[in-house]
């Protein structure tokens, strides 16, 4: 292909864009897309036929365990953690107000 010189980069451009295989490429796309396809349908038979047969009580076995886990967490922060933070924060104060009160301008 012939061009009339303009803008150098431009035309480098185009002479790398009429060197690409375009036809290879999307044989290559075509393939990868086959196969992460049908790698995509086994594990989603796999995973329906695991559902079907337990694996939907497994999966309610565990949301109520972390279920659980959560709720005790919970109690636990609100029991524990919040008054211990609010203690903190009381102390914290304390103390840079005393620090406040020996520094002099």
């Amino acid at each position: 292909m012939e061009f009339i010189q303009s803008f150098p980069p431009a035309d480098a451009l185009i002479q790398q864009l009429t060197k690409i295989e375009y036809k290879k490429h999307l044989d290559n796309l075509t393939t990868v897309v086959l196969t992460i396809a049908a790698v995509v349908y086994v594990f989603a038979q796999m995973f329906a036929k695991w559902y079907q047969n337990g694996g939907k009580d497994l999966t309610i076995q565990y949301l109520q365990k972390v279920w659980k886990i959560l709720a005790v967490c919970y109690a636990w922060i609100v029991a524990e953690g919040i008054p211990a933070l609010k203690n903190l924060k009381d102390q914290t104060v304390k103390i840079y107000q005393d620090w406040k009160g020996l520094v002099t301008v």
